[in-house]
């Protein structure tokens, strides 16, 4: 199973991935920092052995929301 997931590293997104990680979904995960979104994709994928696609997104900005919404289906 896939699991999208914004505000991926930090507070509740951060929760949220760990979670979802922890119970074999594939994750494609977005945030506005780019190495902290790698640093969370290795993490995960070496402690739970699923896929992590990274996307680096700033949510207030309209064009980046529809750029994250037009790639996720062509990855999965």
């Amino acid at each position: 199973m896939n699991c999208i997931i914004t505000g991926a590293t930090k507070g509740i997104g951060r929760a949220i991935a760990e979670l979802f990680a922890k119970n074999g979904f594939h994750l494609a995960i977005a945030a506005r920092n780019a190495e902290a979104l790698n640093d969370l994709k290795a993490d995960l994928e070496q402690r739970y052995a699923i896929e992590v696609l990274t996307f680096p997104t700033d949510l207030s900005r309209k064009t980046e929301v529809q750029r994250l919404a037009d790639l996720i289906p062509l990855h999965w």
